[in-house]
């Protein structure tokens, strides 16, 4: 986030999603607490049939992340936001008190699973943050980390 906007909101360009604005998304209208296609228990990384409709995660993917856009969409269009990749987020990581988090701990938030993931990692309501420190970004990829671009409403 530029410097220059108080909040991700204020950007006027494209940037990336806060975190609740990634689930809002993710979700599309739904409140079950797993996926948003349907509710079922976690499984680890057993053939799970709903969300094998939904997402690349470990039991489907042969280990490799996939083309975006194969596996049914959610009601409002979107797809791949469980499993295939974890999605950056605009939003910093803070523990599950609110405490703003120290200057070492500035990560930012991941969310949707990945193609390695278990399906408990790929639940809607599921977060997580970086867990590497890099000094050269060339050491920094991930194959399983991405992010999607959202565009500030024009005022």
């Amino acid at each position: 986030l530029d410097a220059a906007y108080a909040t991700p909101y204020d950007c006027p360009g494209y940037r990336m999603p806060t975190a609740a604005e990634w689930e809002y998304a993710a979700r599309a209208g739904t409140t079950t607490p797993t996926y948003y296609n349907a509710e079922f228990p976690t499984l680890g990384c057993q053939y799970n049939w709903v969300l094998a409709e939904i997402a690349w995660f470990c039991n489907n993917s042969d280990g490799v992340p996939w083309p975006w856009g194969w596996l049914t969409p959610n009601a409002w269009g979107f797809t791949d936001t469980s499993g295939n990749v974890r999605e950056w987020t605009e939003s910093l990581y803070t523990n599950q008190h609110g405490e703003e988090p120290l200057e070492e701990e500035l990560r930012r938030v991941h969310r949707g699973g990945s193609f390695g993931q278990t399906d408990n990692q790929c639940r809607s309501g599921d977060r997580d943050k970086d867990i590497w420190f890099c000094q050269n970004p060339d050491d920094c990829r991930n194959r399983g980390l991405g992010f999607r671009v959202v565009r500030g409403v024009p005022q």
